[in-house]
């Protein structure tokens, strides 16, 4: 699958509406092949700010992918699929802001990473990077939640949200 396959998905709306509650403009999809010739091509999706079941954890950022044609084995690509962003705990009780991201490949699981910021007044980093060959890509998926301090069972879980998709 091509990057610019995937960006015609995105374009299409049906991964841009996920965004519910953000306010229109909220999500801004580019794609460009490299000025410098045809063997980059990237994507850049401004998220957020998402939410959690009423609006106790936040994050916002970018979902970037980059498709890189190696010119020694013509044919043959190298990815990179990467999220980064902030994440807020805007809870001042006994609640964590917690986001979960999955990145899912055919014929494989979705092992999913997770950033947990507990306490409000600053933000944590979420940098999540991937890398394999674009065609065998398949989704993207992330929510935000809240969490116990001392828990690992996210409650409050906005929707899942699908910003790059095959």
């Amino acid at each position: 699958m091509s990057l610019r396959r995937i960006a015609a998905c995105v374009l299409a709306g049906a991964t841009l509406t996920a965004f519910g509650a953000a306010p229109a403009g909220a999500a801004t999809v580019l794609a460009k092949p490299n000025p410098g010739g045809p063997s980059i091509t990237s994507i850049d999706v401004v998220i957020g700010p998402v939410w959690s079941v009423g609006h106790r954890a936040k994050a916002s950022g970018h979902v970037k992918a980059v498709e890189t044609k190696n010119i020694a084995h013509p044919g043959e690509t190298t990815s990179l699929i990467q999220v980064t962003g902030k994440l807020w705990d805007l809870d001042p009780g006994s609640k964590c802001a917690y986001f979960e991201i999955r990145a899912k490949f055919k014929g494989e699981g979705s092992p999913a990473s997770v950033y947990k910021k507990c306490g409000t007044g600053n933000y944590q980093e979420i940098d999540f990077r991937v890398s394999k060959p674009l065609k065998h890509f398949d989704k993207l998926k992330f929510r935000v939640c809240q969490v116990g301090w001392h828990s690992t069972h996210p409650t409050k879980c906005g929707s899942w949200i699908t910003p790059i998709h095959h």
